[in-house]
């Protein structure tokens, strides 16, 4: 599984980070709620990607920070890639 946090507001690919794991992930995210949360400003500042796949990857999960933790909700595949 790979997973790729995209900053909210940014449309910079140099902003965007790839990770290997749920974990590593994880820890980025609740690192910058924390800080966000010590400076006063909303804790939304990112979502999340998952994608799995051998060959080829389709994103399968989708992650909002809700309440100060990442929130993962299904992506459901366009009649495409069924």
């Amino acid at each position: 599984m790979l997973y790729l946090l995209v900053p909210i507001g940014s449309t910079e690919w140099r902003e965007m980070r790839l990770f290997t794991t749920f974990s590593a992930v994880e820890q980025v995210v609740a690192a910058g709620i924390v800080e966000r949360q010590a400076n006063g400003v909303p804790d939304r500042w990112c979502y999340v990607i998952a994608y799995d796949g051998t060959d080829e990857v389709f994103p399968v999960w989708g992650y909002v920070i809700y309440e100060g933790y990442l929130q993962r909700f299904a992506i459901t595949p366009s009649p495409s890639e069924s």
